[in-house]
């Protein structure tokens, strides 16, 4: 997620989504799926996740986050701490 000078919030949910120089980023993670929701619009419309996502814990610095690269080696450890392990009873691995 990114902020702007304006205070106006993007998730970056798009593969094509990149922060711009004057854009603060936060790393939130999702921790539940409500439900999904049904938009009926010309463009963009389908089904949809109703999800809750929080601020995660460990933050990385600017550089790393902005880096593609540098962005997918922080994550993966992350993803690793945070995908339960089905072989010990399916806590986080």
């Amino acid at each position: 997620m990114v902020r702007n000078k304006q205070g106006r919030l993007d998730a970056l949910d798009q593969l094509s989504g990149t922060p711009s120089r004057d854009e603060e980023i936060f790393v939130c993670r999702r921790v539940a799926v409500d439900g999904h929701c049904h938009t009926r619009r010309q463009k963009f419309g389908g089904f949809f996740p109703l999800a809750r996502y929080q601020l995660h814990g460990q933050q990385p610095d600017d550089e790393t986050a902005r880096g593609p690269r540098s962005w997918q080696d922080w994550c993966l450890p992350q993803q690793k701490e945070l995908t339960p392990n089905p072989d010990d009873g399916g806590g986080p691995g």
